[in-house]
């Protein structure tokens, strides 16, 4: 059995937001009676499998009155990052990690001296 958590659209639809695959397992379950379960979800046999369908999202559904599960198909955002965009923005990190490298090495060449001096105010003492 499978757990499904879901919130509720209408008295025939509702949105899945959550899937435990064993929620009885004593290690790895969700540590809730069937009752208490049956509270905020519905147990079902199996999920189906979704189709994969190029730039769609599926979404899973439920009629919690049947418990039948199904996909609907959204679209998916597209990223309309141009190219030249990607690259002026590329750019601009390896600048910043330049110059991060070179305060970093600045520092160290710094570390290096004052621990010379401070060796030196030592009289070569450790």
């Amino acid at each position: 059995m499978k757990y499904v958590e879901f919130i509720t659209e209408s008295s025939l639809r509702a949105k899945v937001v959550f899937i435990h695959s064993v929620p009885f397992d004593p290690i790895n379950g969700l540590q809730k009676s069937e009752k208490e379960l049956l509270e905020t979800g519905v147990l079902v046999e199996e999920i189906p499998a979704a189709s994969y369908q190029p730039g769609k999202d599926a979404l899973l559904y439920i009629d919690p009155t049947t418990k039948k599960l199904w996909y609907e198909y959204v679209d998916i955002l597209v990223d309309t990052t141009t190219d030249d965009e990607l690259k002026t923005v590329v750019e601009q990190q390896k600048a910043a990690l330049t110059d991060a490298h070179d305060a970093i090495a600045y520092q160290g060449e710094e570390i290096l001296l004052l621990k010379q001096e401070v060796e030196a105010l030592k009289g070569g003492q450790s």
